[in-house]
């Protein structure tokens, strides 16, 4: 398992249905992959700032399974 590669959408999807913010299965709406739309997440107290961060780093990171 540990040597399975997964994309950064299939990560940010996993993260999302955890929080019960995009149920599994659902596509992410575009604006869930925005600074705003994750700002808006967490103004809404759906997730926390450290969430947030951890995903804007896997949004901006660069790699070679995108």
């Amino acid at each position: 398992m540990l040597d399975t590669q997964l994309s950064k959408y299939t990560v940010l999807a996993l993260i999302y249905e955890t929080y019960h913010i995009v149920p599994p299965g659902e596509e992410i709406p575009c604006t869930l992959l925005t600074v705003e739309g994750v700002e808006g997440l967490v103004n809404d107290k759906a997730i926390s700032r450290d969430v947030a961060t951890l995903i804007y780093k896997i949004m901006t990171a660069r790699g070679e399974n995108e």
